[in-house]
């Protein structure tokens, strides 16, 4: 597994030819587990580098 700087987790697999496929969570399931970490909603834009506008609107979609 890899996490990426924003705090994504993936995994990645290699295709015949060597291309990347990469299968992550969930984006609105990134958010909710750093909130349940105890991270502040400006914390986690802060990490994610999004504005709260958006991780708002992932987490009510």
């Amino acid at each position: 597994m890899i996490e990426h700087s924003w705090g994504h987790r993936v995994i990645r697999f290699y295709d015949l030819d060597g291309h990347i496929i990469e299968v992550g969570e969930e984006m609105k399931m990134v958010i909710k587990r750093f909130l349940a970490s105890g991270m502040t909603m400006e914390e986690v834009f802060v990490k994610m580098d999004a504005s709260i506008e958006d991780l708002t609107k992932l987490l009510n979609r």
